[in-house]
């Protein structure tokens, strides 16, 4: 399978009380400070929270130290204690803060109303000087980690109250505190030029903050002194900035194998110490793999692996190129080679001890999870291979370890399962296969027409399309169960843009219809590999004058971002209305950190479902969009109930 698929400033706010506290109903810590090194209890609560009627609930601890890849991931066992859960760590020496995460080991958690759960640490009863300031850097990106979105206003408000608190600190985290601000907002570009311009007045600048400059500058359009400060870098270390990405670059362009090894061998020596080398060296590594592979030398492309890092990015290139040729029916024989010895890699990682290499902010648990999909990914592809070379009885075990490890769900996984099954003549299995997937809401129109065949095999045709009936209708009760735990209730920023025929549309004016807000760009990958889906909502809906879809258009740099636009979906034959945020007012008024991000308005004008990304699947994000509009269709049209979130 193929892996589908972030005293310097002008104005320093002041903390509002629901950023300055920490503190929640549900978690509390004895003692109240915790301190670096110390014991800490952890009681949760789970009354009120979407845990409330869990029966085990599994808790992680990040401890955040505010450097690079500085989260440690603790798992906590948790006991039940009346209506409580407790359990204890040890918080380690060198944190600055602590993050929570609490879910029931699957797929629900309680994020505390999006707001997560966290705590400063403390010395003596006084807060420690950077932990503000490392929550700052944990809510502006690391805290995906716990399940939640990014937040650039809450982290700019917990490093500025860092920096009046603590002004040394400032230096320190320059550079996540200036990433809470964009370079599309007129006045971010302002607070960022006036940063960078006091950043550059301080003595003894480090390769790092030379960096921080080159960078922000360059971010903000001033080319000159972006360029003067990427010289300052380059005389202060040679191999610093851009000398590892250009090497990259020369690696890339190089034609034959020979050269790409020399430039690979003189990466290693030249940037030995470079923290970034690892990263580089991985892709590297298995970039010249592909290549060795492309000539037909297998031995010297296995040769590579001579460090277990290296060993891990060759056997990624393996199953990628095994995928690709399976994919398109060619060099079967050789892909089987390339499968069978990274799958069984793969296996043998599981139950391994943690290496150097595994990162600290996944649990032991997490990381096993990880290995074990990471097997099923692999197993998937070499099950795959083998029924296109007609070896059904060697690959019935492999893909059913892919279906059974993601627990059944990737419909795609399943829908190779099942074939294997049809072509083994497995029909009982085959059948158990198609109620379970099916009811799950993890099948396609291939799986379903292989459960329909083996269905028919063992009961005959009168009872089918009524048990596919049961099934389907089982799946949308989960699948709205599923939904309305996520469903949120605020209002939605009021715009008027104009779409591509020159109209002037206005939220306010579509109060009463349900709303799909749709951000886009025609450069994002992402965006443009979900439209197939989102056509096929639209069209579902064409009909029903209580429903619209807006896909608003932004983040574009092109002159003429009309025409640009208009183009795409001119050449796509795309039926959606298109909206032009040439100025990114509105998807900065929505707090957007990445597109595509879609909003669910009930007939209210409330933001009801966010959805950000896209699954990889074109009918599973036309059924999910439906769902939700037939959720909200059926909400009434003035007092909304509020949310089990509280939003």
């Amino acid at each position: 399978m193929r892996t589908l698929i972030h005293g310097l400033a002008l104005v320093l706010l002041v903390l509002p009380p629901a950023v300055a506290q920490l503190n929640s109903r549900a978690l509390n810590l004895t003692p109240a400070q915790p301190e670096p090194g110390q014991p800490v209890t952890v009681t949760y609560d789970p009354k009120g929270t979407k845990l409330a009627t869990e029966s085990t609930i599994d808790a992680t601890a990040y401890a955040l130290t505010g450097d690079e890849d500085g989260v440690t991931a603790i798992m906590i066992p948790l006991t039940k204690d009346g209506g409580t859960w407790k359990g204890s760590l040890t918080v380690p020496a060198k944190a600055l803060a602590l993050a929570f995460r609490f879910t029931n080991g699957h797929k629900r958690s309680d994020t505390n109303e999006e707001k997560g759960y966290a705590s400063y640490l403390y010395k003596n009863g006084t807060l420690l000087p950077g932990s503000r300031a490392t929550l700052g850097d944990w809510y502006g990106g690391q805290v995906y980690l716990a399940g939640l979105d990014s937040d650039r206003e809450r982290a700019r408000a917990f490093f500025q109250d860092e920096f009046k608190a603590n002004p040394t600190m400032k230096r320190k985290f320059i550079r996540p505190y200036l990433w809470t601000f964009s370079r599309r907002v007129p006045a971010d570009k302002l607070v960022m030029e006036a940063e960078a311009a006091e950043l550059a007045k301080q003595p003894n600048l480090t390769t790092d903050e030379l960096g921080v400059l080159v960078n922000t500058y360059e971010t903000i359009g001033k080319k000159e002194e972006s360029e003067k400060y990427s010289k300052l870098r380059t005389q202060k270390d040679p191999n610093a900035g851009d000398a590892l990405y250009m090497a990259y670059r020369r690696f890339g362009a190089a034609k034959d194998v020979a050269t790409k090894k020399s430039i690979l061998d003189s990466v290693r020596t030249r940037f030995a110490d470079s923290k970034d080398l690892p990263n580089f060296d991985g892709i590297l590594t298995g970039n010249l793999a592909r290549a060795y592979i492309s000539t037909g030398d297998l031995d010297k492309a296995g040769k590579l692996a001579d460090t277990p890092a290296r060993t891990a990015s060759i056997m990624q290139a393996y199953n990628s190129i095994a995928w690709d040729n399976a994919e398109k029916d060619t060099n079967l024989v050789m892909s089987a080679k390339l499968s069978k010895q990274a799958t069984d890699w793969a296996k043998a990682q599981i139950g391994k001890p943690r290496g150097d290499g595994d990162s600290k902010s996944q649990t032991d648990t997490q990381l096993d999870k990880l290995r074990k999909r990471k097997y099923a990914q692999f197993a998937d592809t070499y099950g795959y291979i083998l029924l296109k070379q007609g070896k059904t009885t060697e690959a019935l075990p492999y893909l059913k370890d892919a279906a059974v490890i993601t627990d059944y769900g990737e419909p795609a996984m399943n829908e190779r399962y099942a074939q294997v099954l049809a072509q083994t003549n497995a029909n009982a299995d085959l059948v158990a296969l198609g109620q379970k997937t099916i009811k799950a809401g993890n099948s396609n129109d291939k799986l379903e027409a292989f459960f329909k065949t083996a269905y028919m095999k063992q009961n005959g045709a009168a009872g089918y399309d009524a048990e596919l009936a049961d099934l389907k209708k089982a799946a949308a009760v989960e699948a709205k169960a599923e939904l309305m735990e996520k469903l949120i209730n605020k209002p939605a920023p009021a715009f008027t843009l104009m779409d591509l025929d020159g109209k002037s549309v206005s939220l306010e004016s579509l109060k009463g219809s349900v709303v799909v807000v749709d951000f886009w760009a025609t450069w994002c990958g992402p965006c443009v590999a979900s439209f197939p889906g989102m056509q096929k909502a639209v069209t579902n809906y064409a009909q029903s004058p209580d429903v619209k879809f807006l896909f608003v258009n932004t983040w574009q740099s092109e002159a003429d971002k009309k025409k640009n636009a208009a183009d795409f979906i001119a050449k796509k034959k795309y039926t959606f209305q298109v909206l032009l945020d040439d100025t990114d007012d509105v998807v900065t008024n929505f707090k957007v950190s990445g597109i595509p991000t879609k909003f669910i308005l009930d007939k209210n004008g409330n933001v009801r479902f966010r959805s950000v990304g896209y699954n990889g699947d074109a009918d599973r994000t036309a059924s999910e969009i439906s769902q939700m509009i037939d959720i909200l269709r059926d909400l009434p049209t003035q007092g909304a109930t509020a949310s089990k979130t509280g939003e």
